[in-house]
């Protein structure tokens, strides 16, 4: 066989598989978007957490507030309570800085707060 012929043959080897790439590539794009499709279904279908209670007292004054009162709380799976008889009051305006040791609640509190947990008791 001749160099031009064999180099022919190669090049049209080439652009016959040109078609399976193509289809590959489109296959592997549309597979990303279905697992893409499938993570957002899931935050969709996801419940809450933390389910509001239906006996929850319900403010009668409407000034934006903080409040605990005799909060205890102790993290899933430990036996010490990290706050227990927690009384905690912070009016609209307020500035409250929350000091103290290391592992002593202060993260807790904020954790309460935006109701990544729910307390225990209060």
């Amino acid at each position: 066989m001749e160099l031009t012929a064999l180099l022919i043959i190669l090049m049209m080897g080439v652009e016959i598989f040109r078609p399976m790439r193509d289809l590959r590539t489109v296959l592997h794009q549309g597979m990303v978007g279905l697992s893409a499709a499938q993570g957002i279904y899931r935050i969709l279908d996801a419940q809450p957490p933390i389910v509001e209670k239906a006996n929850a007292i319900k403010p009668l004054d409407p000034q934006p507030t903080i409040s605990f009162e005799s909060v205890r709380f102790s993290y899933p799976d430990q036996r010490h309570s990290v706050h227990d008889q927690l009384d905690l009051s912070i009016i609209s305006g307020e500035r409250v800085g929350v000091v103290g040791a290391s592992g002593c609640g202060k993260s807790t509190i904020v954790r309460l707060l935006l109701r990544f947990y729910d307390p225990d008791q209060g």
